[in-house]
């Protein structure tokens, strides 16, 4: 009896083991089949619908690295290996396609696509098939990373923000959305020492991007924070003396306290670094401007006039803003970065350049004039 008990199994496990071979090569074989029929899809000329093109495309993926998945069950159970070439070939071929399609999605407001390819795409990449292949995952993480934080899913975007600091060309993106995630949950101090030490390291990184010195600033510009400001900018000084960032916030500190002669200096330096910087040399000017005309304001509150030397000083005061607003005006002719038409109208008036002034005045008072 014992012995027909243990044929028994035997013979039952030979036939379960063929029966579930069987469905693996059968499941093997019609993911196979649907893979083909989405690859020939992708190159029939007759399919001129972008979406329907990128669906094949990702369907030709999907159902690849199903069929593979199949095909290593029955090479488990003594089964033969019969689409690897096929799916090889279809997997180096679209795998780099669904960054486009991705894109596709992105584009056409279909979020959930979008991700779910970006998804697809990062993990088709570790596939065997696909070992050597470019891999841009981690700029898909990144991607995947911005748009759970602009759904305010900070958990997501950290977590696709960690994989994206894996890779060289997208570790330093990967970081800011990090930086991101952690100023929009700030509450506890302990939360804001954190913020701070990634954002500086950022900044460390590189001293002249000017959106880590906006990050700087708005941290810096909470009612809480803003006595620590100018400390901070003082040891950035001391640190990255030939460095344009410091200086420009070390003018924005002094031009908010209305300190003009400060704000000027520190401006100055910035030009210095970096000529081509239109705002910096426009500042210059307005400081020039506010430090002259506080001159005029302080004799007129006192009742009394300007000496000879104090009105010598502010007519060299307003001369050096001409000289800095006229630069401003050769690099930016229609304004589109700065207004510098009051100011200089302002000084050529004041200064008694009633040529230039005339010149400007239709600007100046609001009147279009393209040139």
């Amino acid at each position: 009896m014992q012995r027909f008990y243990t044929v028994f199994l035997l013979v039952w496990l030979v036939l379960t083991a063929t029966a579930q071979l069987d469905d693996y090569k059968n499941r093997a074989a019609e993911m196979n089949r649907r893979a083909d029929i989405s690859r020939k899809k992708v190159y029939d000329r007759s399919v001129t619908d972008s979406s329907e093109i990128y669906r094949a495309v990702i369907d030709a993926v999907n159902y690849s690295l199903k069929c593979d998945e199949y095909e290593r069950m029955q090479s488990q159970t003594g089964g033969k290996s019969k689409y690897a070439s096929a799916n090889e070939k279809r997997l180096v071929t679209f795998h780099g396609r669904l960054l486009d399609a991705a894109d596709y999605y992105y584009r056409n407001g279909n979020v959930e696509e979008g991700n779910r390819t970006m998804i697809l795409y990062i993990n088709a990449t570790e596939h065997p098939f696909l070992k050597g292949q470019p891999d841009m995952s981690g700029l898909a993480a990144w991607r995947l990373a911005q748009e759970a934080l602009k759904v305010r899913n900070y958990k997501a975007a950290d977590r696709f923000a960690n994989i994206s600091l894996a890779y060289d060309n997208a570790a330093q993106l990967g970081a800011e959305i990090k930086a991101q995630c952690m100023r929009a949950q700030m509450v506890t101090p302990q939360d804001s020492a954190k913020y701070l030490a990634v954002v500086n390291k950022l900044y460390e990184t590189d001293p002249n991007n000017e959106k880590y010195f906006a990050w700087i600033m708005q941290f810096f510009d909470r009612p809480q924070q803003r006595h620590k400001l100018e400390y901070f900018v003082d040891k950035e000084l001391e640190n990255n003396p030939n460095t344009i960032v410091p200086w420009i916030l070390k003018g924005e500190i002094a031009m908010k306290a209305k300190r003009w002669m400060e704000a000027a200096d520190a401006y100055k330096h910035a030009d210095e670094i970096d000529p081509s910087n239109v705002p910096v040399v426009y500042n210059i000017g307005i400081c020039l401007n506010h430090i002259a005309l506080d001159k005029l304001e302080t004799a007129r509150k006192e009742g009394k006039p300007l000496t000879a030397g104090e009105e010598h000083q502010m007519k060299q005061m307003l001369a050096e803003s001409r000289t800095y607003l006229e630069r401003v005006r050769g690099r930016d002719p229609r304004r589109k970065r700065v207004d510098w038409v009051k100011p200089l109208y302002m000084v050529y008036t004041v200064l008694g350049d009633q040529v230039k002034a005339e010149e400007l005045k239709p600007l100046a008072t609001g009147f279009k004039n393209e040139y």
